[in-house]
């Protein structure tokens, strides 16, 4: 699916439902040795992925809390937060969501002055675009692990995966979403 399709689907989804406390812990690190884009990607990206790695100052490391919302419409779960930090020129919309029959495949999306709009499906390289202010750049995704507990009541979203925007290096990350109702 193109990312016009996603952010579409994305203005489409109402932003209203129950509001939520929103916890994301990412942890962000180069696989210099990972090619994506090549022939046998799945192969190499799920040995490189298997090893792990100690976090290191060489790691990115972000945590955001903040407020958002969830609902659910059409058989389609979403979680959506806006993501504000001193070095962001401007506020980032993410929007979250999966079937409700399929949790374990979850479509990112996210929109700003850099947006993209990504699926994780453990296991599998999907293909997508990365949107920025000087052109479209080529986007693969391999997701090692999607563990999905996301409800309307809270839960959590954890993930693992690669990311390799063509022509440059290949980055792991490991995120985890916690979610939980504000009473």
């Amino acid at each position: 699916m193109l990312i016009e399709e996603y952010e579409k689907e994305a203005s489409l989804a109402p932003r209203e439902g129950r509001a939520v406390f929103v916890e994301v812990k990412s942890v962000q690190r180069e696989l210099s040795a990972l090619n994506l884009f090549s022939d046998n990607a799945n192969l190499g990206a799920h040995d490189a992925l298997s090893r792990e790695q100690p976090v290191s100052a060489d790691n990115g490391v972000y945590t955001l809390l903040t407020e958002g919302a969830v609902h659910e419409k059409e058989g389609v779960f979403y979680l959506s937060y806006t993501e504000t930090a001193p070095e962001l020129s401007e506020s980032v919309e993410t929007l979250i969501s999966f079937q409700l029959t399929d949790p374990k495949c979850v479509t990112v999306t996210r929109n700003g002055e850099f947006s993209s709009a990504f699926t994780l499906c453990g296991g599998k390289r999907l293909f997508s675009t990365y949107n920025t202010p000087f052109g479209t750049i080529d986007m693969c995704i391999f997701a090692r692990k999607v563990e999905n507990s996301l409800s309307l009541s809270g839960g959590a979203l954890s993930l693992d995966y690669a990311v390799e925007l063509k022509g440059l290096t290949a980055q792991r990350t490991k995120m985890d979403i916690k979610v939980r109702e504000i009473k």
